[in-house]
């Protein structure tokens, strides 16, 4: 039964209920359920940081259930409140790129600083479900996750025996023209803010909030900007929502906006999925091109994605 017919056979049956008496609309009730391919209990209402992604990302899903399988009404969460993944165990080990920079290779030297510092020392089970409450589950940091991969190797051998690859193109006709680039690690750019732009992102960083910094020095000029938005970033809990604009959020340790790798990261991505095609465009070419920041923000978490696909394996029959 297609989404229009169920949605007309439940404000049917919500009729019903008002006109006949209960062992009437239980008789017609049961009916229905045998009319309808599927059943649907409820909207369930999810954030992405229970499931072990770094970020409060709220979403309704709906999940419907063959007649004949067991109804699916929640969807359990993996990590406790208070224990949730925090901006900074997730992009902590990529703050060694400077200002217009673009690095292809990690950093050695700030990858060991960052896993003895405290946010790079928590240790979870690939679902973000903390070592303490993880048993027997293999448990690695956030960052080590990412850099790794939470993909069972043995499905995808590829990713062992090939490093990532990026190519410009943004269709499948234009390949030919592009050449790959193959690195360890890609989509980690800055862009060339100017000193103006890396002035304004310090006094955000300085008072943690665009708007604490509009209504504590109205007239500075930094502040005079087109722009109506900034999230300044906090290292200790998970980001707000990520959405399509990189220029929207302020590192919580750097006078930048994030790259597509760090906003990525807060998405739940591993390292090796590679974001293809340009990292920004606009005007007419939108209607021609995704770029990165686009692809990365209107995605599923893939984490929260992994928690309804494991939910739902353990209900079939």
């Amino acid at each position: 039964m297609c989404e229009g017919a169920f949605a007309t056979l439940n404000r049917v049956l919500t009729i019903v209920s008002t006109c006949c008496d209960q062992a009437t609309c239980a008789e017609i009730k049961k009916l229905a359920d045998r009319v309808a391919l599927y059943r649907i209990d409820k909207e369930i209402v999810l954030n992405a940081s229970d499931f072990g992604v770094p970020q409060n990302r709220i979403r309704v899903v709906f999940i419907g259930c063959r007649n004949d399988q067991e109804l699916i009404t929640h969807i359990p969460g993996a990590v406790p409140d208070g224990q949730k993944v925090t901006v900074a165990e997730a992009i902590g080990d990529l703050n060694y790129i400077g200002i217009g920079d673009h690095q292809l290779t990690y950093s050695k030297e700030f990858w060991d600083k960052f896993t003895h510092s405290p946010e790079g020392s928590v240790r979870r089970a690939v679902d973000g479900t903390p070592q303490a409450l993880a048993g027997a589950k293999p448990c690695l940091t956030y960052a080590e996750w990412s850099k790794r991969g939470r993909l069972d190797a043995r499905r995808f051998p590829a990713l062992k025996d090939h490093p990532p690859a990026y190519t410009a193109a943004n269709a499948a006709e234009e390949m030919p023209k592009c050449k790959k680039q193959y690195a360890e690690l890609h989509n980690h750019e800055t862009s060339k803010h100017n000193e103006e732009v890396q002035n304004r992102y310090a006094l955000i960083r300085q008072y943690g909030d665009y708007a604490v910094a509009k209504s504590k020095e109205p007239q500075n000029p930094l502040l005079q900007t087109n722009k109506r938005n900034y999230t300044c970033l906090r290292a200790d809990r998970p980001s707000t929502t990520i959405v399509t604009l990189g220029d929207d959020f302020t590192h919580y340790g750097a006078n930048r906006s994030l790259t597509v790798r760090e906003m990525a990261r807060l998405q739940s991505f591993d390292d090796s999925f590679v974001f293809q095609g340009k990292r920004t465009t606009g005007g007419d070419r939108r209607k021609l091109e995704t770029p990165q920041y686009t692809q990365v923000g209107n995605a599923v978490p893939p984490l929260m994605a992994r928690a309804i696909a494991s939910e739902i394996l353990k209900k079939i029959k």
